[in-house]
């Protein structure tokens, strides 16, 4: 029988998210291929081309919560907060009572600081009742790491529960996914000092998207394992690449 490589493997999980989700869809919603071309550049490495494929599919198919959903993780994964609340708003109110709905609520109920502990913990427990679905997976691993660094009393357990999100997510995912993904594992890992795991993870977003963040966080783990002719590479190239950052 002829072995599934890895490429294969992460599209046969994205299948079964798209198959998992459409049960919660409306009749309006958007066609499957739609879904999984999206999903599909962003597994392949490209979050930018997903994101666009993301703002044109959302006007076309208004009503589907898995593209909605989907549009404000990519937003928020990036950090933006206050672009990232009105999106989650909108996926919610597509279907408060879906996965996608309840865990669009609980991302903007932490963000708003309210209830921030419970709605983390319903977030994961979404997880726990969805243990293949790679979106939920995924916010529920960026919110652990935005709960790490704004609550310092728990940091570390959100921290390594973050790791163990990531570590789901990567094995569903056969290691692929956005630099974003592998970014914010590789930010878990270094504060766990975790440094070797995380240079994997640095790698692999560099590859993805050579970006000041990317080859910035790279130079700093070649700083934690004494590689210091490796991370003056990389610095050289971040001076060549882009002068003034």
């Amino acid at each position: 029988m002829p072995k599934i490589g890895p490429m294969a493997a992460a599209l046969a999980s994205i299948t079964l998210i798209v198959t998992m989700a459409s049960s919660a869809r409306a009749n309006n919603s958007a066609p499957q291929s739609v879904v999984m071309a999206a999903l599909s550049a962003w597994v392949n490495g490209n979050q930018g081309k997903c994101e666009d494929l993301l703002a044109i599919d959302a006007k076309t198919y208004p009503k589907d919560q898995t593209l909605a959903f989907f549009r404000a993780l990519c937003r928020r994964s990036r950090w933006e907060i206050g672009d990232s609340f009105p999106l989650l708003k909108y996926a919610n109110s597509l279907n408060p009572s879906s996965s996608y709905g309840k865990a669009s609520y609980y991302i903007a109920a932490i963000d708003t600081n309210h209830d921030v502990d419970k709605n983390y913990g319903l977030l994961g427990k979404l997880c726990t009742q969805n243990p293949k679905n790679i979106l939920l997976l995924w916010s529920a691993g960026f919110m652990s790491r935005h709960l790490e660094r704004t609550e310092p009393k728990v940091a570390a357990d959100r921290c390594y529960t973050g790791i163990a999100y990531y570590k789901r997510l990567e094995a569903l995912l056969h290691g692929r996914g956005s630099a974003i993904v592998h970014q914010t594992y590789g930010n878990l890992l270094d504060d766990a000092e975790q440094y070797k795991p995380a240079l994997h993870e640095r790698l692999l977003a560099v590859k993805e998207e050579p970006m000041p963040w990317s080859l910035n966080a790279l130079a700093n783990t070649y700083d934690e394992l004494k590689q210091p002719a490796n991370a003056a590479k990389v610095r050289a190239r971040l001076a060549r690449e882009f002068p003034g950052q």
